[in-house]
C-alpha cells in the first residue's frame, strides 16, 4: 500500500490492500459537484451548518452566510489570543480548540458580532472538541481527553482528564459516548455516563498514526473513520463501546482531514482534491465522487446538498496556518 500499513492485526488481504491504494477517482464515480460560489480567505478549517460557513483561519474564526449562492455576505469575526485548531458548532454556540488558551465558547446568534461567552484552561494544548449534551471533550496534547462541563457557558469548569498513552490529537461524540485517537496507535472509547472514573471503556492500540477521528450515526451500521498516514481506517460501531476493525483505504493524496456525512467519506486529499469514498460496505471502501481545484484542498465539511473546501498551499513541517487560502463553495448536481 506504497508504504502505508493497515492497523496490526487487522484482517485485510493483499488484494484488497492493492485495490484500495490504487483506486483511483475516476472509477465508478456517482457523485458530481459544480463550484458555485467563493469566500474569501485566509482559510484553514471549516464548517458548514445548514446555510452558515464558518472559516477559522490561525486564531481567527469568520462567519459568513451562503443562503444566497450567487452573492454570500461575510458576517463578523472574532480572534482567540491562541491559533484554533479544531471547533465544532452546535446551534449559535461555537466550542474552539485555541491551543494554549484552552475552550472558548463563542455566542454566533447574532453573527455580525460573534462574542466570547465563556472560556477554561486546560493543562496543555487543546487540538479539538466535540460536545455531549452538557459536556465539552477536548483532545488536550498533553492532557489526553478534558472533560469540561458546559451546562452553563459562562462559567464552563473543568471535570477531569483522561489519561492516553500517547499525544492525544483528536475527539468525535456519538451519543453517551466518546472516541479519541492518540499517536502512534490508540484508539480509545470513553463512556461520558461513567463520571466517577473517566476511565476508557475500551482501547484499541492498532490504529496507524490516527491524527483524527469522524463518526457516524447515520450509517448503516454505524461507523468511525481514523485518519492516519494517508489512510482512512474503517470501523463498525455496532457495538459502540467495541469497535470493530472492517478495512483501510490508502488515498492516492496526501489526506489531511475528513468529514463524515451518512456513509460517505468525504476526504481533503491535498493535491489530489476532494475525494468522495462510499462506505456502504465498511470492509470494501470505494470512490464514488470527487472534485479537483486548481489549488491543494486542504479541508472539507458537508451538509446536505453544499461542501466547501479549504484550499490553498499545503503546509509545511509541523506549520498548519499558511497565511493564505480560500473557500470554494461546492453544489451536489
Amino acid at each position: 500500500m506504497s508504504g502505508r500499513t493497515a492497523p496490526v492485526g487487522a484482517p485485510v488481504t493483499l488484494a484488497l490492500a492493492a485495490l484500495l491504494a490504487t483506486a483511483g477517482p475516476a472509477a465508478g464515480q456517482t457523485i458530481e459537484y459544480d463550484e458555485v460560489a467563493m469566500l474569501p480567505g485566509p482559510a484553514d478549517l471549516v464548517e458548514l451548518d445548514g446555510r452558515r460557513a464558518y472559516v477559522a483561519a490561525e486564531r481567527t474564526l469568520t462567519v459568513f452566510d451562503i443562503s444566497d449562492l450567487s452573492a454570500p455576505r461575510r458576517h463578523g469575526s472574532y480572534t482567540f489570543p491562541e491559533k484554533i485548531w479544531g471547533f465544532v458548532v452546535v446551534g449559535e454556540l461555537v466550542y474552539a480548540a485555541a491551543d494554549f488558551f484552552g475552550l472558548g465558547i463563542l455566542d454566533v446568534s447574532d453573527p455580525d458580532d460573534p462574542r466570547l461567552l465563556g472560556s477554561v484552561k486546560t493543562p496543555g494544548q487543546v487540538k479539538d472538541v466535540d460536545v455531549s449534551g452538557a459536556t465539552a471533550v477536548l483532545a488536550d496534547h498533553m492532557s489526553g481527553v478534558d472533560l469540561v462541563d458546559v451546562s452553563d457557558v459562562r462559567a464552563p469548569a473543568n471535570l477531569g482528564s483522561v489519561y492516553l498513552d500517547g499525544y492525544s490529537r483528536d475527539v468525535a461524540v456519538l451519543g453517551p459516548r466518546a472516541y479519541a485517537v492518540d499517536d502512534p496507535s490508540g484508539f480509545y472509547v470513553l463512556d461520558l455516563q461513567e463520571t466517577g472514573s473517566w476511565e476508557p471503556a475500551s482501547a484499541i492500540q492498532s490504529a496507524d498514526g490516527p491524527r483524527m477521528v469522524e463518526v457516524s450515526e447515520t450509517a448503516s451500521p454505524p461507523l468511525a473513520v481514523l485518519l492516519g498516514h494517508g489512510t482512512l481506517q474503517v470501523y463498525d460501531l455496532s457495538d459502540p463501546a467495541a469497535p470493530a476493525y472492517r478495512s483501510t483505504y490508502a488515498t492516492p493524496g496526501n489526506a489531511l482531514r475528513v468529514a463524515l456525512d451518512g456513509d460517505r467519506a468525504y476526504v481533503a486529499d491535498g493535491e489530489r482534491g476532494m475525494l468522495v469514498v462510499g462506505l456502504q460496505d465498511p470492509a470494501a471502501p470505494r470512490v464514488v465522487g470527487s472534485y479537483r481545484p486548481d489549488q491543494a484542498v486542504r479541508d472539507v465539511a458537508v451538509d446536505g446538498d453544499l461542501a466547501l473546501l479549504a484550499v490553498g498551499a499545503l503546509p509545511t513541517g509541523i506549520r498548519r496556518s499558511m497565511g493564505d487560502g480560500e473557500v470554494i463553495v461546492l453544489r451536489r448536481r
